[in-house]
């Protein structure tokens, strides 16, 4: 009996400590995420892996350092999430040639953090590419950096995830876009240098866009569109192209930003259904007006 505890025990251990890479128990992640159970830690050792990998219970990927540990895949999303795990410390790319993201993020309450993505994929509306695609759960986003991806750097069109502490640069289209009935948390972020808007907010999403630096985009700062809303509230919104913020037939609450060095207006209002809600907002240093309401309506918070 004290024989069979011993071994029971001894494959316990195994299943909850799995190492992948040369020197690893694993030679592929996949195979460690086979034989991983709930509550297992993969570590995933120097190196770089071309999988494409789906991650489902409660199960955490752990990489040694994003610089030196790398996963891609040319064969579809390079992970796709429906469980609770936590992944770290990696830097995940995608090269498929399709419309598929670096991660996909179908459901649970995955963390994802202190990760470098990218995608290498070129995508045209609407099946945009992003480096983190959220479609359901409530996932927690935070203290990655995000470049270089080929449409988005995160993607919202579905669940209510929490964004923060990320830095999103060089990205094709937006830095991030919410698009669909929506709700997210997002805030510390840093959206900066992308082609479009460094946000895009369209469809009826509604986030909470708290305490972001956006700044340098090569349109708009924030984009708020097709009946979108939310709370902007709190950023620092510079030295975009456009204007800081633009709403277009769009609902939105915006207050106590500080909003300077745009190269059109602070804010821009068009469209016969813009409703804008406006608080007390800091405006210094635009090319245009501080608001400019090109048609829709503006109302005290």
């Amino acid at each position: 009996q004290a024989e069979a505890e011993a071994a029971a025990k001894a494959a316990a251990l195994a299943a909850s400590e799995l190492t992948v890479g040369p020197q690893g128990n694993y030679k592929t992640i996949a195979d460690a995420l086979r034989a991983a159970k709930d509550g297992a830690t993969v570590k995933i050792l120097g190196g770089s892996y071309n999988e494409t990998l789906v991650l489902n219970g409660t199960i955490n990927i752990q990489g040694a350092s994003p610089a030196s540990c790398v996963i891609n895949s040319s064969r579809g999303p390079t992970i796709t999430i429906s469980g609770n795990g936590k992944i770290s410390g990696l830097t995940l790319t995608n090269n498929t040639g399709s419309t598929a993201s670096t991660i996909l993020i179908n459901g649970g309450t995955p963390d994802i953090s202190g990760c470098v993505i990218s995608n290498s994929t070129p995508a045209k509306a609407p099946g945009w590419v992003a480096g983190v695609e959220v479609r359901g759960g409530s996932p927690t986003i935070r203290s990655n950096t995000f470049n270089g991806s080929k449409a988005m750097g995160i993607s919202v069109v579905g669940g209510v995830p929490t964004i923060s502490g990320n830095r999103i640069s060089g990205c094709d289209v937006y830095g991030m876009w919410f698009s669909g009935p929506v709700r997210a948390k997002v805030s510390d972020n840093t959206v900066t240098q992308n082609k479009n808007s460094g946000v895009g907010i369209k469809n009826g999403a509604a986030p909470d866009l708290t305490r972001n630096t956006i700044v340098g985009n090569k349109e708009n700062g924030v984009f708020i569109y097709e009946n979108a809303g939310g709370n902007i509230e709190g950023n620092t919104i510079k030295d975009n192209a456009m204007a800081g913020i633009e709403v277009w037939d769009a609902q939105p609450a915006i207050s106590n930003n500080v909003i300077s060095g745009n190269r059109k207006n602070g804010i821009h209002v068009r469209g016969k259904k813009a409703n804008v809600r406006l608080g007390a907002n800091s405006f210094s240093g635009n090319s245009g007006k501080e608001v400019n309401n090109a048609g829709g309506t503006i109302s005290n918070l």
